[in-house]
């Protein structure tokens, strides 16, 4: 960009770097030219919105035929509805609460609008660094869920004195029944005031030693279940690593196996459910098959087409290579995309926590769209209907 505005050489390459044209390229920043063009990109800049600009280019890229409502295009749509098994239309808040309320639609059927999802999944490379990560990790969690357990025990309070009460207080009777020991017995009321107060002190200290006991074993029992659950999830973490985890590493490192060798693996998407798991690993299965017994011959006409008898035999190498990992890599990925979309599909029905709460947040909000657009009287309700009603029978047909 710099060399086509005239401010500076033409880029080098590095391999092609040398002292002769890092000089000339070093002497033409120092010519007249070179100056005035920098001196005028100076000048445009100083000139140009900044913000403005690059507000403008965000929505210049923003997927506009993803993010519109349908009914109602200047505002965005982050609701999806089916009219039909083949066609659903895009909503924003306003419109969805409008046809809900005039009971067009089942505000239950209503779908977020995801216009981009992301999916972060570890790269695994090759089937043996693969699944002993796995592995590897899922011994880690079921030790650290074990230690969990284990955190906490031990730490009891158990300091005591034997000369309180029920209260916590000292009472002069615990102090008149030490003073005992050294009697000056002068009658017999004396005696018996003073074997009575031993015999209510016994009995405050079996009820200190009683309702000592009580604490110490709710602790216990704390103790007890904390470790359970430690050991609980310790076991869930080993079959989930034994049934999803290292099956689906493994099956991953045997498909990008051959990326090692210069070859390169399919991609059958993302596995995000039961679905797309099947899917992925009907596909494996096939094109592993397919690929690895034709890889024999078509891997060494592609190699002597561009290296002639060199590229053939590399072809060759490549085929063996394929003849060997993709079939193994349907064969593994049978179990592991099977299991891991089985997994997926599980955990989002379980966690829906989040999705929920937006959802409700978005329905509150256009329940008061809907009741501030009737009171401003700022959009006209009716077509909205009608437009709706038009856009289902266009599906419909």
């Amino acid at each position: 960009m710099i060399h086509a505005a005239g401010a500076g050489p033409k880029p080098i390459h590095h391999k092609s770097l040398s002292i002769d044209n890092l000089s000339e390229a070093i002497r033409f920043l120092t010519t007249p030219e070179a100056a005035d063009s920098a001196h005028l990109i100076a000048q445009r800049m100083s000139t140009e919105n900044g913000v403005q600009t690059a507000v403008q280019s965000f929505h210049r890229n923003l997927p506009r035929h993803t993010i519109r409502c349908d009914i109602l295009p200047h505002l965005p749509a982050v609701w999806t509805y089916k009219t039909s098994s083949k066609h659903t239309i895009k909503l924003s808040k306003l419109a969805a609460e409008l046809l809900n309320d005039r009971l067009k639609i089942d505000g239950k059927k209503l779908g977020m609008n995801e216009i981009r999802t992301y999916i972060i999944e570890n790269q695994r490379w090759d089937p043996i660094t693969g699944a002993a990560s796995a592995a590897i990790g899922t011994v880690y969690r079921s030790g650290m869920a074990i230690g969990d357990g284990f955190k906490g025990k031990g730490k009891q309070a158990c300091n005591q004195d034997e000369y309180l009460s029920v209260s916590g207080t000292s009472t002069p009777r615990s102090r008149s029944c030490s003073k005992s020991k050294n009697p000056a017995i002068g009658s017999e009321d004396d005696v018996d005031s003073i074997l009575s107060s031993c015999e209510d002190n016994a009995d405050n200290k079996s009820i200190i030693a009683t309702n000592s006991k009580a604490p110490n074993q709710k602790k216990q029992n704390q103790d007890g279940n904390r470790i359970a659950r430690g050991f609980g999830k310790a076991g869930n973490t080993i079959l989930k690593g034994g049934l999803v985890d290292i099956p689906f590493a493994l099956a991953e490192g045997l498909r990008n196996a051959p990326a090692m060798y210069g070859d390169k693996p399919r991609d059958f998407g993302p596995v995000t459910d039961w679905k797309t798991g099947g899917i992925v690993a009907g596909k494996g299965l096939v094109f592993g098959l397919y690929d690895g017994i034709s890889g024999l011959v078509t891997e060494p006409v592609k190699g002597a087409k561009k290296e002639g008898a060199l590229g053939a035999l590399k072809g060759f190498g490549r085929g063996l290579g394929g003849m060997y990992w993709k079939p193994n890599a349907g064969l593994a990925g049978l179990l592991g995309y099977t299991m891991q979309g089985i997994y997926k599909s599980v955990y989002s029905a379980i966690h829906t926590g989040t999705r929920k709460t937006i959802a409700a947040a978005r329905r509150e909000e256009g329940i008061w769209l809907l009741m501030r657009a009737r009171a401003d009287q700022s959009f006209d309700l009716r077509q909205i209907v009608t437009a709706f009603e038009e856009i289902k029978k266009d599906g419909c047909r």
